[in-house]
């Protein structure tokens, strides 16, 4: 605890040096904490230990990644197959896209699931699957991104995981799971810098997301610009500006973590998130109280 306080106090150091529009950068990031369950023990320990794993980090309420604890699961095996989920969802299931790839400047549309599949495979034969590692700052442009975010779960997809425990058995909160969602979407869509009322279990199946985190307690400018109240426009991709966003030296550093196939991520409470989508994705996500 003590070097990660020193590690913040370094960063905020370093940043408040940056007084001028003339001297930008990157935002400053320290890791989220991990923690790496045995290799032969992934599917029991997602749904013992795991509780006592999180514990402290739930009565803290800072967010902690559990590396491939879901890689046991029938949706981390099988569902980067997009024949494998057309053969168990109904393809004629309305489903809620966002065209554009961003809530915040997207239009919300609704298509059939078998639509969406087809453009993911065209999108694919188009763009690949993952942005080019040598060219990291190159996205497919927003018109060619459709997400499909925050749906319910679809029929026939719940049996390939299960939620853990903590989120229903009382130990962790209340025990009560307000709702499952799933998040379908090409490497390019992005969640906007934002918050939840309850605390978050982000399980990845498919592909990369890439998560930066500020606390709750920090000033990230939400509901202005046009914004909800709790989004921000705070872009952790963009050169940093201190001359714009003044209070922002003080919420510094963001914490941030690349979450890969298997892995979960604890998202506490009103903690403000930026999700970026690197490799096309299937990711599910609990809120509880």
């Amino acid at each position: 605890i003590k070097a990660r306080f020193s590690l913040q106090y370094a960063y905020q150091k370093t940043i408040r040096k940056l007084s001028s529009a003339s001297n930008r950068d990157r935002l400053p990031t320290i890791p989220v904490e991990e923690v790496k369950p045995p290799n032969s023990t992934y599917e029991s320990w997602c749904q013992g230990s795991m509780t006592s794993a999180l514990e402290p980090y739930y009565q803290k309420q800072e967010p902690v990644v559990f590396r491939r604890v879901g890689a046991s699961t029938g949706a981390y095996s099988n569902w980067n197959d997009w024949d494998y989920i057309e053969n168990i969802v109904d393809i004629n299931t309305i489903c809620h896209v966002e065209v554009g790839g961003n809530y915040a400047t997207s239009e919300r549309s609704d298509i059939r699931f078998g639509d969406y599949l087809a453009y993911l495979r065209f999108f694919e034969e188009k763009h690949g699957r993952g942005a080019d590692p040598q060219k990291t700052s190159l996205w497919p442009p927003s018109q060619d991104l459709v997400y499909l975010a925050q749906n319910d779960v679809f029929e026939g997809m719940g049996q390939d995981f299960h939620v853990p425990d903590f989120c229903s058995n009382a130990m962790l909160g209340e025990g009560r799971i307000y709702n499952t969602m799933i998040w379908i979407g090409p490497y390019g869509c992005i969640s906007p810098m934002h918050f939840d009322p309850l605390d978050n279990i982000l399980m990845q199946f498919v592909g990369v997301k890439r998560v930066w985190l500020f606390a709750p307690d920090k000033h990230v400018y939400a509901g202005t610009e046009g914004n909800q109240y709790n989004t921000s426009p705070i872009n952790p991709e963009e050169p940093l500006d201190l001359n714009q966003y003044p209070l922002l030296a003080d919420a510094l550093p963001a914490f941030e973590c690349i979450l890969r196939p298997g892995d979960m991520l604890f998202i506490p409470k009103k903690w403000y998130h930026y999700v970026r989508t690197i490799e096309t994705s299937v990711s599910v996500n609990a809120w509880w109280r």
